[in-house]
């Protein structure tokens, strides 16, 4: 471990020796469609998909807090993700009954709320002085609970499920005032989960929306793609 930390300093010394380093400190709001797996096979067309999210209340609310360091056009750190999905199970005939918690987390009406940790690479794919447009993928893990829309019951997660995971993709236009940068673009993010007990059931609940936020860069002016290059 000591060794993994030592060539990681040295890796980050070497590429700041060459560009200027960055420190971007940002949050950010937004919300979107919400769909699990089971419903996703249901659906045969664009309208189709319209209207499962639009009649089952298939919606997520979100917020994000990220720290990020930067060389250049890239940027790698973490992100905290809170969101809140309410998705109303699909037709699920391997949904493990075996007592009431699980009942409620895979087939009641349930409003979900999750807490992810994620790693994050990002490339702007253009930097000007004012302006980047930029790529982002993100991988990592959640835990949370689900609430019940009959009983209010609380369930956690960790109590029926295991292998929770996360991966998301973003595209994001930035737009850069000095140190602040204020942002916005649509995004995809994958969560999964697999009962404890029931090895045949999985539950992947697909989330497609858009937020927009602020980031500060903490050590200063990131430099465009002009000055960057030189």
């Amino acid at each position: 471990m000591k060794k993994f930390v030592v060539a990681l300093a040295a890796i980050i010394a070497s590429i700041s020796a060459y560009s200027q380093a960055q420190l971007h400190l940002g949050a950010r709001i937004g919300g979107g469609a919400a769909i699990n797996y089971q419903k996703l096979t249901q659906v045969q067309s664009a309208e189709g998909f319209k209207d499962a999210v639009t009649n089952d209340k298939g919606w997520e609310l979100n917020a994000k807090a990220e720290a990020l360091l930067g060389f250049g056009r890239f940027r790698f750190g973490y992100r905290f993700m809170y969101l809140r999905s309410y998705v109303e199970p699909g037709n699920n005939p391997y949904g493990p009954l075996t007592d009431f918690d699980r009942y409620s987390v895979y087939q009641n009406s349930t409003r979900t709320h999750l807490f992810g940790h994620y790693g994050v690479l990002e490339i702007a794919v253009i930097n000007s002085k004012f302006f980047a447009l930029t790529p982002a993928i993100a991988a990592g893990g959640f835990h949370g609970y689900t609430v019940d829309n009959s009983t209010k019951e609380h369930t956690q997660l960790s109590r029926v499920t295991k292998n929770r995971f996360s991966i998301g993709a973003e595209l994001n236009a930035e737009f850069k005032i000095g140190p602040v940068t204020l942002m916005v673009g649509p995004n995809y993010y994958l969560f999964n989960q697999q009962d404890k007990v029931n090895t045949k059931w999985s539950r992947y609940t697909h989330v497609i929306g858009a937020d927009a936020g602020i980031r500060v860069n903490l050590l200063g002016k990131a430099k465009s793609r002009s000055s960057a290059d030189n």
